[in-house]
């Protein structure tokens, strides 16, 4: 076996442990019916019986391919849903509310569509110190069980680099399978990259 196979699957397993979350995961074994994935992009959540996301081509969003894995997929709006009130026993919404126009909105239809469901999205610090995506329009903040809104205040040092800090950073961690497994522990113990919300 090569050892960049080694590190892969070691990384997955390390992956698997370190996204391990109790609250979602309580939410995956106690909620019944169908469960929808809203922008599941090129890594969809696999539990999820439908998929949707607004981009079924290549997206300079996503840096990737569509993957369905075989399963239902609709192209549509996240912030106009095309299905009925209260239809879906679970929505998953990873990394999307800070791409969209109206993330207010695009929340309230997730809790339309959906009896439970689950909110992830980059944090201040991934948004505003360390990656600063030129194309995240928002960094949304959790107080108590409310979600909050800003628009992005990235640091100034990035206006003075000739290659932007997020860019490297981002490539960094698309390329190192152990920059990946720092990042993930951190976030898991720390929380500082990810903002999580369940309902």
């Amino acid at each position: 076996m090569h050892l960049t196979t080694m590190i892969n699957r070691f990384y997955s397993l390390f992956r698997a442990f370190c996204i391990y979350d109790p609250i979602k995961t309580y939410c995956l074994r106690e909620v019944q019916g169908l469960f929808l994935d809203v922008g599941s992009g090129h890594d969809p959540f696999l539990g999820a019986h439908i998929l949707c996301d607004l981009y079924p081509k290549n997206s300079f969003q996503r840096g990737k391919q569509l993957e369905t894995y075989g399963k239902p997929f609709i192209a549509c709006d996240g912030q106009f849903l095309p299905f009925r009130d209260g239809i879906f026993g679970f929505v998953h919404c990873s990394h999307v509310l800070e791409h969209v126009e109206n993330p207010k909105l695009m929340f309230a239809e997730l809790k339309r569509v959906a009896i439970h469901g689950w909110i992830e999205t980059p944090s201040w610090f991934y948004e505003n110190v360390l990656y600063g995506h030129g194309f995240h329009k928002w960094v949304i903040k959790k107080k108590g069980y409310k979600l909050f809104y800003q628009k992005p205040r990235r640091l100034r040092i990035y206006d003075a680099c000739l290659v932007p800090l997020g860019f490297v950073f981002f490539r960094l961690y698309m390329a190192s399978s152990m920059y990946r497994g720092i990042h993930i522990l951190l976030d898991r113990c720390f929380h500082l990259f990810t903002v999580k919300y369940s309902f």
